[in-house]
């Protein structure tokens, strides 16, 4: 009984945070909408076309950051709430990767950073392909967030039989983690909610869904980084090896 309270009261707490977090990144794209959709209304005839389309990709823009806000939530509150089952499937790693890259993407061609994998030899993986394809975005879109413009991220996959493990290595060259934030990296924390290398804002819901999702496919996560250079995230994905 008192295990149940406790865990209650945990989610509770996280469900607290979580709508303040929501509140506060919620609030700068609408206002950044409905500013330019004031200007463009009252003050139409004063602006150059130029003006008026850089207005639009504003409005755009800021619709797009609400609209992956709103995803990222349904994702994470589907896990908090156990909706979310398990499809194990075997798929070639080329296949996946070739998902991912191109979902990604726009994203880094906007910031002008060259986003490349590196996948030496293409193997047979069985797990969820959907949920291992929503780590690797999440991973990638924050490598992308916090590396300069012109910069390179690098997706680099490898297997271990031997082992029995496949890892995927999201590799950038950007600002690094500080020792302080990477100790709450997977914690529901509105001071993790930073700002990219392009001012780019985010509520550190990705990083939370892809802890979750980590868990559920019996996977595990591994962080290197230095502040000033740059961060690996690796992700380790069980093997079987009758796959080979």
């Amino acid at each position: 009984m008192l295990e149940k309270e406790a865990k209650l009261t945990k989610l509770l707490k996280s469900k607290g945070q979580f709508i303040s977090i929501l509140a506060h990144d919620l609030r700068n794209p609408f206002s950044s909408i409905l500013g330019f959709c004031d200007l463009l209304y009252n003050q139409y005839d004063d602006f150059e076309d130029e003006q008026k389309r850089n207005f639009i990709l504003h409005i755009r823009q800021s619709a797009e950051s609400t609209y992956n806000l709103l995803n990222s939530l349904l994702e994470w509150e589907k896990l908090q709430l156990s909706e979310v089952t398990i499809n194990y499937q075997e798929f070639r790693v080329s296949e996946l990767l070739d998902e991912v890259m191109a979902t990604t993407e726009f994203i880094a061609v906007q910031k002008d950073i060259n986003l490349n994998y590196q996948l030496e030899r293409d193997f047979i993986l069985e797990t969820d392909i959907q949920m291992l394809a929503t780590v690797l975005r999440n991973l990638l879109i924050n490598a992308i967030k916090f590396s300069p413009k012109g910069n390179e991220v690098i997706l680099n996959v490898s297997q271990d039989y031997s082992e029995g493990w496949a890892y995927f290595k999201v590799i950038d060259y950007g600002v690094g983690i500080s020792p302080e934030a990477l100790s709450k990296l997977f914690e529901l924390n509105k001071k993790q909610s930073t700002l990219g290398t392009d001012n780019e804002k985010g509520t550190g819901l990705g990083l939370l869904i892809v802890n979750e999702l980590i868990t559920k496919l019996n996977a595990e996560i591994q962080v290197e980084t230095t502040v000033g250079k740059g961060s690996v995230f690796t992700v380790k994905i069980p093997l079987r090896k009758s796959l080979a």
